[in-house]
């Protein structure tokens, strides 16, 4: 199909007119009624008693904790020691062989017995 067969079955399809300013208006309207109102709290939320309440206009950016309140927690932990990632490795490496063994267990029969032979 080329483009003027196109543009000539374009023209062809039938699609609704265009709603006259009054008639959307209307539409729209209804549909306002439709919609649940937003829930607003009247009041601002209460916060528990023991926790502090920064105004807005300190500066928050300061060096020390503020009184009662807990330090963050320690995201970094110092690094381990090379003989317990040694020992990690060594495990896992030892685990795969003991896989891999089990996995190829007929065909290391068959090479022990070619080692005895």
């Amino acid at each position: 199909m080329d483009d003027v067969e196109f543009l000539a079955a374009l023209d062809s399809l039938e699609g609704e007119p265009a709603l006259e300013d009054a008639e959307r208006k209307k539409r729209l309207a209804a549909m306002r009624t439709l919609a649940p109102p937003i829930a607003r709290p009247s009041s601002p939320l209460l916060r528990p008693a023991g926790e502090p309440i920064i105004p807005r206009d300190v500066n928050r950016w300061f060096l020390e904790a503020p009184p009662n309140v807990d330090p963050p927690a320690r995201i970094h932990t110092p690094p381990t020691s090379p003989a317990r990632t040694f020992l990690v490795v060594f495990i896992g490496a030892s685990a795969g062989a003991f896989g891999a063994i089990l996995f190829f267990y007929d065909r290391l029969l068959q090479i022990i017995a070619l080692w005895t032979n």
